[in-house]
């Protein structure tokens, strides 16, 4: 008990609260020019009005679209509340309607799942009970001009826990990397790299045949420790410079969106709290006695918050066969840029009577939709509902085939399984093969 006092105590006690203030500005700011890219590229009609089917994630399939008018008037509330948070007005509220309506958004359709999508509402969340707004804020503004001005420090444990989320995502993205196929057999690097031998000046380089080993190692190496060096006083400079080139290099080769920037725009809170006062060349106010010690229900939040965290990237373990071919436990694990996965799903329904027929996909779903489903049982199993919806009292059927990393094709599906008889859960699917199964090869 002495232990969990004085970690109590330690984590309670006052700092400059600088640091997370810049990191409400980088996030606020970055969300927003996220909100109007998608926006200007038009994605708000083809990912979510267009399609006449979603697929839903477990447990919420009660989320749908709403009118595009209104999908539209949703995006801009998304943009006004990434601005609020930027400028730090009405901070709580701002940071609540952000992490509301983006979240909102993602489960729209698990087919556009993206792992940074997840990322930005967990930061979301947690800037919602955080004093982010102490200081660089106009909600600081307004405190002083009436008198009653905000502390200019925050508990030491609101930043750690910050911290130590971002340290999550890279740990678990390097430790998804600790397979054959990524180490030995750097694929797929060697695949995406060959594809980028046309970039100017380091195309060639990229075709080397080293060149893809050298990168699989470093990226398992850089993810694994990058959270540790940017947690060292000596190291954290060059651990942050390490942190820019490689996500502007991703960026740069892989065009993954807006996830380089975020993880550049966040990790500055490993930088000491009184960071950005340093970089202006002023004195933090010195911290009040006042510290008190963090609360046992904050920390046991805190504690419930992280082992959530970690356990969530090793619950594919539960599932047999391996989740870069199964993708049973993928979503919300980290599993980052670790395989190069391509499938063929086809469907066919016997109705009450015999008669069978072959079903188009592309009838229902669009590109995007028809390639996630390939390879994800659970969207598989979505759409053979949805087509046992459509046709009462049939039966359906699917021949499904993937290939992964370069391996061979194999099946994903037992085919002589009805899916419309089978329930969507989360304990895993008996009628999903694993790659070594006999039946895949058939």
């Amino acid at each position: 008990m002495q232990r969990i006092d004085r970690l109590r105590s330690w984590l309670g006690e006052e700092v400059p609260g600088h640091s997370l203030a810049a990191l409400r500005i980088a996030f606020g700011g970055l969300m927003l020019a996220a909100t109007l890219r998608f926006w200007a590229y038009g994605w708000i009609d083809e990912l979510y009005v267009q399609p006449s089917f979603h697929f839903t994630y477990y447990g919420f399939g009660w989320v749908h679209p709403w009118p595009p008018a209104m999908l539209h008037a949703h995006f801009a509330l998304l943009a006004l509340a990434s601005l609020l948070v930027a400028l730090g007005l009405f901070h709580r509220a701002s940071s609540i309607a952000f992490f509301v309506l983006f979240t909102y958004v993602e489960l729209l359709d698990s087919a556009t799942y993206l792992n940074h999508y997840y990322a930005i509402s967990l930061v979301a969340l947690l800037l919602c009970f955080s004093p982010a707004a102490n200081v660089l804020s106009l909600d600081a503004l307004r405190a002083r001009r009436a008198g009653k001005p905000l502390p200019a420090t925050v508990p030491r444990g609101a930043i750690l826990l910050l911290r130590a989320q971002l340290g999550i995502v890279y740990f678990f993205a390097g430790v998804a990397k600790l397979n054959a196929d990524w180490l030995f057999h750097a694929e797929p690097l060697t695949t995406w790299l060959q594809a980028r031998s046309d970039v100017p000046w380091i195309g060639p380089l990229l075709a080397l045949p080293w060149t893809p080993f050298v990168m699989s190692w470093a990226g398992a190496i850089f993810d694994l420790t990058i959270p540790l060096w940017l947690s060292l006083r000596r190291t954290r400079a060059l651990a942050y410079v390490a942190v820019v080139g490689f996500h502007v290099v991703t960026w740069r080769l892989f065009q993954i969106g807006m996830f380089p920037w975020v993880m550049i725009g966040l990790t500055p809170i490993f930088f000491p709290p009184d960071w950005p006062l340093a970089l202006l060349r002023r004195k933090p106010e010195v911290a009040p006695e006042s510290s008190r010690p963090l609360g046992r229900g904050a920390l046991a939040l805190m504690g419930l918050w992280l082992a959530i965290q970690c356990a969530l990237p090793l619950r594919h373990h539960l599932y047999d066969g391996d989740v870069r071919f199964t993708e049973e436990g993928m979503r919300f694990s980290w599993q980052v840029m670790i395989s190069e996965r391509g499938g063929t799903a086809s469907f066919r329904t016997v109705d009450p009577a015999g008669l069978v027929r072959e079903v188009d996909p592309s009838i229902d779903l669009t590109p995007l939709q028809r390639r996630m489903m390939a390879t994800q049982p659970d969207l598989i199993l979505q759409y053979a509902h949805h087509l046992a919806d459509q046709r009462p009292g049939a039966r359906v059927y699917a021949d499904v085939f993937v290939a992964t990393n370069g391996h061979p094709s194999r099946r994903l599906v037992d085919p002589s399984v009805d899916l419309a008889a089978e329930n969507d859960t989360i304990f895993g699917f008996d009628w999903v093969l694993t790659e070594d199964d006999p039946r895949a090869r058939q």
